[in-house]
C-alpha cells in the first residue's frame, strides 16, 4: 500500500514537472535562439532556399524523387557545415592566435574533404544528381545572404 502511494506521488511530480516544462518551453527556446541567433538565422535561410528550390524543381525535373533527395542531402550538408563552422569559431576564439589558426585551417580542410566525399559518393552511385546536391550545399551561401532578412523576422518573433 505504501509503495503504491509513493508511485502515485512520483507520477504527480512527473506530471507537474512536465506541465512546468511545457509552459516554459517557449521561453527556453527563445533563450537558446538568443545564444546562437546568427546560426539559427543562417539555418532558417538555408531551409528557405531549399524550399524554394524544391518548389521550382517540381516543374523542371523529370525524376522528382532523385531531385528532392539530392537537394535535401545538399541542404542537410549545408546545415552541418554551418553548425561545424559555428563550433570551430567558438573553439578558435577560446585559443591563442597560433592555435586558433591551426584549428580553423584544420576544420576548413575537414569540411572541404567531407563535401568532396559527399559529392563523389553521389556522383559514383548515379542514383542522385551531384549538381543538385551541390546546389543544396550552396544553400549555405544563399542562407548567408538571407541572414539579414531572417534576423528581422526573428527579431519580430522574439518581442
Amino acid at each position: 500500500m505504501t509503495m503504491k502511494i509513493r508511485k502515485t506521488a512520483n507520477d504527480r511530480l512527473s506530471c507537474l514537472v512536465g506541465i512546468y516544462y511545457r509552459k516554459n518551453m517557449a521561453a527556453v527556446m527563445k533563450e537558446k535562439i538568443k545564444e546562437n541567433q546568427t546560426l539559427v538565422e543562417l539555418v532558417i535561410g538555408i531551409f528557405c532556399f531549399g524550399a524554394v528550390c524544391q518548389i521550382v524543381g517540381i516543374f523542371f525535373t523529370h525524376d522528382q524523387l532523385a531531385y528532392a533527395v539530392s537537394l535535401w542531402i545538399g541542404i542537410i550538408a549545408a546545415v552541418g557545415i554551418a553548425v561545424h563552422m559555428n563550433y570551430t569559431i567558438r573553439k578558435a576564439l577560446a585559443c591563442d592566435e597560433g592555435t586558433a589558426e591551426k584549428v580553423t585551417r584544420t576544420s576548413y580542410f575537414l569540411r572541404y574533404g567531407c563535401v568532396m566525399i559527399l559529392l563523389g559518393v553521389v556522383a559514383v552511385t548515379g542514383v542522385m544528381n551531384p549538381i543538385v546536391t551541390f546546389l543544396g550545399i550552396m544553400g549555405l551561401k544563399i542562407g548567408a545572404y538571407l541572414q539579414p532578412f531572417t534576423h528581422k523576422l526573428l527579431q519580430g518573433w522574439m518581442k
